[in-house]
């Protein structure tokens, strides 16, 4: 065990031997420990975080269940709330009594994600209802707080650091008893404060993600979460913030991740299956004559499906995930029509009758855009057929911004458009199975649950430029 602070006594079964894969730094310290590519997930949700930690038990879902999302960069999967789902620990409430009545040290700390401005919320903790006693820990647009309440009286400790939408922040939180309690986000400089330990008994059991129906909700992501028995150095705490940084900094909320360069079924030399690599939310044909081609290689030794432009489709007829209504981001690779004549369909969203969300080319000077509502949005994007390019629909609930990235250059728009989005469906390379069908190649399909910031946008964009030479 490397060298720290050790403060009170320290009880033996409180030590982790082993645990899962990708342990975090001092796994001898770790009292309790949940991350979310560790967990029970089924039908594009999770049932439950393992509870890696010698403390036993498990988070489970509580209301209703997170969404089941991956990261970006490595197809990590990552808790997703929106607005009140929440994972309790099946401990008893006693349990977690050290986290406010002083009868030993800790360290605890996560990582988080939220998607809109000044929707932060309630990351990990317990309270006891009307009383409030226990330990808290929010965000909210101002910064990071950590409430404690001793059964008398509450002690609020404030990090200046501003919280922005959809940026990644690590929080770390010590108590040392007859000392203080310090907070630090990110890299910023820790602030601290005395706290008076209290009433050990009386509290609820431990949270993450909310403190309790209809109250202080996160809309975002709790990626990781680890407590330590002991107060880690400074040393010992940039270590865990490498960690943690390490593992989840790409973009989150991924709910469908395509690619032609995995999970497709094979029939007769034509695609038949197309494997989501994000939560599983998997296409089919519309029957054996509507299966596309494999070319392979497209570009760049990668993989692309060739729809026909007559009845070639693939689609699903809902969605594994909870409301895409909500903002959300839809990213394409693909290749302009051969020839372009009429309007052709990326994708379509299949809605409530002519309530609709597509992504579609279109005859008149090569218009790429995006149906919201029944409003449309175009871009004007190269004339010439077969062009290669990368292109991105963000949605925000009320209007939306595309553009289209090609080795002849980049377009964009951010006209407005009117109306709902109520996704319950995917089909790829025609307007619901029916009509307006692809004629040339689409390589690459990503739906993410809300619009990245403009550096998560920029790592899709470049990653997919890299990726297809384009």
């Amino acid at each position: 065990m490397g060298a720290g602070i050790y403060l009170g006594i320290m009880r033996p079964s409180h030590r982790l031997a082993a645990a899962g894969s990708t342990p975090p730094p001092f796994l001898g310290d770790i009292m309790s420990w949940a991350k979310g590519d560790v967990g029970v997930r089924t039908a594009g949700f999770y049932d439950s975080l393992a509870e890696n930690g010698p403390m036993g038990g498990q988070f489970a879902f509580e209301g209703s269940k997170p969404a089941d999302t991956v990261q970006f960069s490595d197809l990590k999967h990552v808790p997703s709330f929106t607005f009140g789902q929440r994972f309790r620990s099946t401990l008893a409430a006693s349990s977690w009594n050290f986290l406010h009545d002083g009868s030993q040290p800790y360290t605890i700390s996560g990582r988080f994600y939220v998607k809109t401005a000044g929707a932060g919320g309630r990351l990990v903790g317990t309270n006891n209802g009307t009383t409030l006693i226990g330990m808290r820990i929010v965000a909210a647009s101002t910064g990071v707080s950590v409430i404690l309440h001793n059964g008398t009286a509450q002690t609020t400790l404030a990090h200046p650091t501003p919280i922005v939408a959809n940026t990644w922040y690590t929080f770390i939180c010590t108590y040392a008893p007859g000392g203080n309690v310090t907070l630090q986000v990110n890299d910023a400089a820790p602030v601290s404060t005395a706290y008076t330990p209290g009433v050990g008994t009386a509290t609820s059991t431990m949270y993450l993600g909310n403190q309790a129906a209809g109250s202080a909700p996160l809309n975002g992501f709790l990626a990781e979460y680890a407590v330590h028995d002991v107060v880690l150095s400074p040393q010992r705490i940039t270590t865990l913030k490498q960690y943690y940084a390490s593992r989840w900094s790409s973009v989150p909320g991924v709910v469908v991740y395509l690619d032609a360069d995995n999970g497709l079924g094979i029939v007769g030399g034509l695609v038949s299956t197309w494997g989501d690599r994000a939560v599983g939310n998997n296409l089919a044909d519309n029957g054996a004559a509507t299966r596309p081609a494999l070319v392979s290689p497209w570009r760049n030794g990668q993989n692309a499906l060739r729809f026909d432009g007559t009845d070639d489709t693939m689609f699903r007829n809902a969605l594994l995930h909870g409301n895409l209504a909500q903002p959300s981001a839809v990213y394409h690779v693909a290749e302009n029509a051969i020839p372009l004549s009429g309007t052709k369909r990326l994708t379509s969203h299949m809605g409530v009758a002519t309530v609709r969300n597509d992504e579609y080319m279109q005859s008149a000077a090569e218009a790429f855009g995006m149906y919201a509502g029944v409003t449309r949005n175009a871009i004007i994007s190269p004339t010439s057929a077969g062009l290669a390019f990368v292109s991105y629909a963000h949605y925000n609930g009320t209007s939306s911004t595309n553009g289209m990235y090609t080795s002849g250059g980049n377009f964009h728009t951010s006209t407005g458009d009117a109306g709902t989005q109520p996704r319950g469906g995917l089909v790829v390379g025609s307007f619901q199975n029916a009509n307006s069908f692809w004629n040339s190649n689409i390589a690459l399909i990503l739906l993410v649950d809300h619009i990245p910031s403009a550096a998560g946008h920029t790592e899709i964009i470049n990653a997919n430029r890299a990726r297809y030479n384009i």
